[in-house]
């Protein structure tokens, strides 16, 4: 299973199968900021580390973990606490 979505300046890759190992990808979309993503899923969350995420994926964040089924998220925030999108996807 795979899929990919966007939420304002943000976007995520899931791909994976409840139970076993889950990959995850998030880009900035558009707009190059400097922050971090927080990755959330039913079992955990993680950051990434904070620096510039260039727009149109210039580069991206890649991440993976083992979980159930549920909703992956990926939260961007800029430095000084600016929302940049939270686009999920389901795995199941």
């Amino acid at each position: 299973m795979s899929a990919t979505g966007c939420n304002n300046n943000v976007c995520i890759y899931v791909s994976g199968n409840a139970g076993g190992t889950i990959l995850v990808q998030a880009w900035a979309r558009n707009t190059t900021f400097t922050g971090y993503f927080h990755v959330t899923w039913p079992s955990g969350s993680r950051n990434s580390a904070t620096q510039t995420w260039i727009g149109s994926k210039g580069n991206y964040y890649s991440t993976s973990f083992t979980s159930p089924a549920g909703t992956v998220c990926a939260q961007g925030i800029a430095n000084g606490g600016a929302a940049q999108g939270n686009p999920c996807e389901g795995v199941s």
